[in-house]
């Protein structure tokens, strides 16, 4: 066996292709170094790509190679390679045409896996340009961050487990349960109910993102979340009657909100025995939404008109699922039934 291997690659995404390359290579070598390119191009900070490989293939060496020349031949190409290489490579294992040439100025022998792509049948390019009709090709950490999200948000007794259980349902798909509901149902077992402290909400909205996160990799081209991050930190002003000092949670890639109003009767659960003081008014929701994600700043403002039932609010994740939609307010009609979406 040989010592070490390389693989080089952009890995724009990575897929199962490039999977099937490195797991040749490991098979074939007592080390096996993957090289990450960072370009101009990129679709995909290379960080982010990197902790994915390191994730699908934990026992290679991943390593970043920044400042990539623009020069396109082969030398050049190599030359910059090798500098992230501490030791000289043996094997350069590639399922392109240029692996040749580049090995050859490595000074290492060529190893070509599924050129023509018959084992694997996808490029980055293809998923690219159609992720969610290419989701199969990509390992769970990948396909989590192309799926998209719909969150449905709003005070309590308004639908929203149930229109996420029905959405989930209809787009044959999963959906992820309010943690917060049961940290509640927790505290108030404890006789704690009334009684919230800011680490309360970061521990419960870093749960919910976590939970969020996990659903992604196992989604069906897009994931129901009754609530999200955001929501939490809405929550916590609510009862603490100030905004967090410190929000350690990255930004939220939820694609669409849904908002049911509080316009129906108050139906009480074992969480509450009337609505909450603290309603969370679907205004101030738009408005929080317009402020921490500028991308939905349109798809957030207030819109008339209605649809009956819950058709409208069909058709909005049914948009979001192929390529993006705005925001929606949904309310729940007095029978139960449905849920009226506002265009």
């Amino acid at each position: 066996m040989d010592a070490t291997g390389v693989v080089v690659g952009k890995f724009d995404p990575p897929h199962r292709g490039h999977s099937l390359v490195i797991d040749v290579a490991r098979s074939q070598v007592d080390r096996l170094i993957v090289l990450v390119w960072e370009y101009a191009e990129q679709t995909i900070d290379v960080r982010t790509r990197a902790r994915w490989l390191s994730e699908m293939h934990p026992d290679v060496t991943i390593r970043i190679v920044a400042d990539v020349p623009e020069a396109v031949d082969a030398r050049s190409w190599a030359a910059h390679a090798a500098a992230f290489l501490d030791e000289p490579a043996n094997v350069f294992f590639s399922s392109e045409s240029y692996g040749e040439e580049l090995a050859r100025q490595l000074g290492a022998r060529a190893f070509s896996v599924d050129r023509d792509r018959v084992w694997v049948p996808c490029t980055s390019t293809m998923i690219r340009n159609a992720p969610l009709e290419n989701l199969e090709w990509l390992a769970p950490v990948v396909r989590a961050h192309y799926v998209k999200r719909v969150c449905v948000v709003g005070s309590e007794s308004t639908g929203k487990t149930t229109l996420c259980q029905r959405l989930a349902t209809h787009f044959q798909t999963n959906w992820v349960p309010e943690y917060g509901r049961e940290y509640s149902l927790a505290k108030q077992r404890r006789g704690l109910l009334g009684k919230w402290r800011s680490d309360e909400f970061y521990h419960i909205a870093r749960e919910q993102q976590r939970w969020e996160d996990e659903a992604a990799r196992r989604a069906n081209r897009v994931l129901i979340c009754d609530t999200d991050a955001l929501a939490t930190r809405i929550w916590h002003e609510r009862y603490l009657g100030v905004e967090p000092a410190t929000w350690p949670l990255p930004s939220s890639q939820i694609a669409c909100y849904l908002l049911p109003y509080p316009d129906v009767p108050f139906v009480p659960d074992e969480n509450s025995r009337r609505r909450t003081y603290a309603v969370l008014d679907v205004r101030a929701i738009h408005r929080r939404v317009r402020t921490n994600r500028p991308a939905l700043s349109r798809a957030a403002r207030p819109m008339g008109g209605t649809l009956r039932r819950s058709r409208g609010v069909h058709r909005r994740v049914a948009r979001v699922r192929r390529a993006g939609a705005p925001a929606a307010r949904a309310s729940r009609d007095n029978s139960g039934r449905g849920w009226r979406s506002a265009t």
